[in-house]
């Protein structure tokens, strides 16, 4: 496909997967998968089991959860803007200096 054939909403295949099209940027598309997932475990025989999730199966696994936020160890919670800075004061976020 030509990038201008793009718009947001469309679906399309890709190496033999269905994807969604969430953006068209100047250069870039952004595209999510859509296509059915299946789940392959392998018991201890060396059988496999086939399975594709449902919505509440993979909600359950928390597979839309994204990732988990974690703030690094420097990060502080407060914080100190230039004029603030200059006369020694910090503010915690969302509070406004003294004017």
């Amino acid at each position: 496909m030509e990038h201008s054939e793009f718009q947001i909403g469309l679906e399309f295949w890709c190496g033999k997967r269905r994807w969604r099209c969430t953006d068209v940027g100047t250069r870039t598309v952004v595209a999510i998968r859509v296509h059915p997932v299946e789940m392959t475990t392998v018991q201890a025989g060396g059988t496999k089991e086939h399975e594709t999730p449902t919505y509440e199966q993979a909600d359950a696994m928390g597979w839309f959860d994204g990732p988990r936020l974690e703030w690094p160890r420097w990060f502080s919670t407060k914080t100190i803007s230039k004029s603030a800075r200059l006369r020694g004061r910090t503010y915690e976020p969302g509070s406004e200096p003294d004017r």
